[in-house]
């Protein structure tokens, strides 16, 4: 097990979360750019923010058990963690479309994170 604590730029504080509701569909309404890998979509904005933030959207129809949801949720948090200082400023609404986001998850969300650092900027 890796007990390697983050750094303080690795760290996913507050600042790096979408929390709020008017966040999420703004980020629908302004997109500058749709990425679909594989299980996941990820909907990127411009933001008027230090860093990039994440929110993720994660339905129960698509994974019913929440251990599940929360295990996928954890992992696209760390990815996002320790990529976070590579993206630029934007918004990003990570998405699970199917069941097989759990096999598909670190080489897809890890696909769609370059297109989006070479693209949205």
């Amino acid at each position: 097990m890796n007990t390697r604590k983050p750094s303080g730029s690795e760290h996913f504080s507050k600042a790096r979360r979408m929390g709020v509701a008017a966040d999420f569909n703004a980020a629908f309404k302004q997109r500058t750019l749709t990425v679909k890998a594989g299980a996941i979509r990820v909907i990127v904005r411009r933001n008027g923010c230090a860093e990039a933030r994440l929110g993720l959207i994660v339905a129960k129809r698509v994974l019913p058990r929440a251990a599940d949801r929360n295990r996928v949720k954890r992992l696209l948090r760390e990815r996002f963690r320790r990529r976070a200082a590579t993206l630029p400023k934007v918004d990003l609404v990570v998405q699970a479309l199917s069941r097989d986001v759990l096999k598909q998850l670190p080489e897809t969300f890890d696909n769609a994170l370059d297109r989006v650092a070479r693209e949205a900027i």
